[in-house]
């Protein structure tokens, strides 16, 4: 954002777009236009995007598959995992005191019945109730800097080597994960230096002590 000047106003202008076209094709996920001051009222997910920017959060996605090589997007794996699962879990980390936004989209998702795969429908449709691959663009991968997503991952791994409670992640996030990489790779490629502005920029967006540097 900071190296092309681009404030939250020109993603909530492509936001807005996306959405009257959408409120305009029957077959869209999201029939309904929106304004700049919903967007910049709706919360934010992963800096720069906000639940409104519909085609900005699949930026998000394509830019875990094709930019970090992981075998799904970010969507696609909760709507595998189960919408519900995920609201769960996050809604029991909060319990125990772990500081993150609660997540209303996944809570209303539940409220209506879109578990995702299981159910037929979550962020994306399943005919049948089963599960089908995704159809993400590659043009959008290159639209968002994937520190952005990974780098959290890769700053909660490093601590636990640090502390001694694992020798290793690397191992672990390829077999439990599928990660295509690990951790100690990621850390080669990126650079621990832009790991930590990746995380500052977090921070200062969320306010969320977790995006601490850890190193």
């Amino acid at each position: 954002m900071a190296k092309y000047n681009a404030k939250e106003e020109d993603l909530g202008k492509i936001a807005i777009k996306n959405h009257y076209y959408g409120a305009r094709n029957p077959y869209a996920q999201f029939q309904k236009e929106i304004t700049m001051e919903d967007y910049l009222k709706s919360k934010p997910v992963a800096y720069p995007l906000k639940l409104l920017s519909l085609h900005q959060l699949q930026m998000g996605s394509s830019n875990l598959k094709y930019k970090l090589g992981l075998p799904m997007g970010i969507f696609e794996l909760v709507d595998y995992t189960g919408v519900d699962v995920n609201y769960y879990v996050i809604s029991a980390m909060m319990d125990r005191g772990f500081k993150a936004y609660p997540c209303k989209t996944l809570e209303d998702m539940v409220k209506r019945g879109e578990l995702g795969v299981k159910s037929g429908k979550g962020f994306y449709t399943y005919p049948e109730k089963k599960y089908v691959k995704v159809n993400l663009s590659k043009d959008l991968a290159d639209k968002l800097n994937p520190l952005y997503i990974i780098a959290p991952a890769i700053n909660e791994a490093n601590w636990m080597i640090k502390q001694g409670i694992v020798s290793s992640n690397d191992i672990a996030v390829k077999l439990g994960l599928s990660f295509p990489k690990g951790i100690t790779d990621y850390v080669k490629e990126f650079g621990a230096n832009n790991i930590k502005k990746a995380l500052e920029e977090l921070k200062r967006i969320s306010g969320i002590e977790e995006y601490t540097f850890l190193y």
